[in-house]
This record gives C-alpha cells, sequence and structure tokens, in this order.
C-alpha cells in the first residue's frame, strides 16, 4: 500500500485527513475501467476477488495475499498484451468523484494535511488526481 499526499512534512498537526483512490476520491477502479472497455479479463473470480478487497479494507491482508493479489493483477495485464498506451488512454477517461477538488481545497485552505492511500500504481494515480494535491511527489 502507498501513501500520496499533500501536507507532508508540514508542522504538527491536529487532524490529517486519509482517503483511499479507488471509489472515494475516484469513480471507479482502474482495475475495473481497463476490465470494462474489454482491454483484459481478471483470471480471479469476481467472488475471489470481492474476498481479498473485504480483507483488504478490514486490514486482514497478508504479505502472501498481496503478492498473491499483485501477481495475479500484473499476470492478467502481461496476458492482454496492454501497451501503455491503452492503459493511459483508460486512466485518462477516469473522473474525479463529484466534490472531490472543492474538498481538497477545502482542506488546504484550512492547513488540513490529505493523504491518499492506494494499491495501485503512482503514475496513474498522477493522471487523475490535480498534482497540486498530491504534494509534488512525482517530480
Amino acid at each position: 500500500m502507498r501513501f500520496y499526499g499533500c501536507g507532508i512534512g508540514r508542522a504538527p498537526v491536529k487532524y490529517v485527513v486519509v482517503l483511499d483512490c479507488d471509489g472515494t476520491v475516484i469513480k471507479e477502479s482502474i482495475l475495473k475501467a481497463l476490465l470494462d472497455v474489454k482491454l483484459m479479463t481478471r483470471s480471479l473470480s469476481l467472488e475471489e476477488n470481492e474476498k481479498m478487497v473485504n480483507k483488504a479494507i478490514r486490514g486482514a491482508l497478508t504479505k502472501k495475499d498481496e503478492l498473491m493479489w499483485f501477481a495475479e493483477a500484473m499476470k492478467d495485464i502481461m496476458k492482454a498484451r496492454l501497451s501503455l498506451d491503452q492503459v493511459f488512454a483508460v486512466v485518462r477517461k477516469i473522473e474525479l468523484k463529484p466534490g472531490v477538488i472543492d474538498c481538497l481545497q477545502m482542506l488546504e485552505n484550512m492547513n488540513v494535511p490529505v493523504v491518499i492511500v492506494s494499491y495501485g500504481i503512482a503514475e496513474f494515480i498522477a493522471m487523475i488526481v490535480p498534482e497540486e494535491y498530491l504534494g509534488g511527489i512525482f517530480k
């Protein structure tokens, strides 16, 4: 799991807002977007994937679970022979959820740091979330 955010390293603060990326900051997961345009298929069944998602939400994923889940996703991407251009074209169409920019701006005005948590690929997230809210971590 990776953490992306603005305001990291500031003076001590009373509050920090932590947001999940897929489904909270962005409307849909990057993987779901790739599946929806039929660029790839999943080797995990929907039931198996849902089980893994629920374990992740509960914080119950073991290191073995994480590695298996990541390996399966990479295997699916390689099996589909996706080019980066194809993936980028899909990722660029993913939208932020309504109100996310207003929320990030309000929190920034209140000097409240924001952390976006994701198992996703940093460069894909940076294509969706405006750079000023990622704290320059991709520079």
